[in-house]
């Protein structure tokens, strides 16, 4: 078999490029076959070459590509589309009744009624009554689903959409204020007050002009 004439090649100085080839990992330049030459030339030029970014090569994007708009994540504001607004109101009953008082009423008016013009649609409305704890859980359900029961038919003979309320009733055990201090039966009672009310959560997209209100 007949070798090339040997001669020293300073392109295997590199260690990897020795290894690559079998040389070792001596310092100096080695003596080496033309062909183990030519094949080392041959392998740094095609290194070379595929170190320069091309179109489609991972990470690389072409220049006439334009970034992708991204989707809002959830969470995010998105300006083109409308917010969802709950509103929540509550007022009290007077002990042991479910019949709206003149001000519950009037409360109702002012501040509820006007708040459901300002949307352009109303998802749900949820009417919650509650009571105090003085009475037999039994009849607490029954009195503070009776309470919710006489705001919804208010609402509805407002104007209200019906298939939109519904009503809950949670007794004695929703609780805002304990008064466990009072020992005095009327003091109690007064002391109690916030616990016996109907809570309204309204829930819908507003209209672009109450949006900003």
């Amino acid at each position: 078999m007949q070798f090339c004439e040997r001669r020293r090649c300073r392109d295997v100085d590199h260690p990897e490029r020795r290894s690559e080839l079998g040389l070792g990992d001596g310092g100096e330049p080695l003596e080496v076959s033309d062909r183990a030459c030519n094949q080392f030339s041959r392998t740094t030029g095609d290194l070379q070459a595929n170190a320069i970014p091309f179109v489609g090569q991972y990470g690389v994007r072409p220049l006439a590509m334009k970034p992708q708009p991204v989707a809002a994540r959830s969470g995010e504001f998105d300006p083109k589309k409308p917010s969802i607004v709950t509103l929540v109101w509550s007022e009290a009953f007077d002990f042991n009744r479910a019949a709206l008082s003149p001000e519950v009423r009037a409360k109702i008016d002012a501040d509820v009624l006007p708040k459901l013009k300002d949307f352009a649609e109303i998802r749900y409305i949820n009417v919650q009554g509650h009571s105090d704890l003085l009475g037999s859980p039994t009849y607490n359900q029954e009195l503070s689903e009776k309470r919710a029961a006489v705001v919804r038919d208010y609402l509805v003979a407002q104007g209200a959409s019906a298939d939109k309320i519904e009503i809950y009733g949670y007794g004695k055990t929703m609780p805002v204020k304990s008064c466990r201090d009072e020992k005095d039966r009327r003091a109690l009672i007064e002391c109690l007050a916030p616990n016996r009310r109907v809570q309204i959560e309204i829930q819908g997209l507003l209209r672009a002009s109450s949006a900003g209100r």
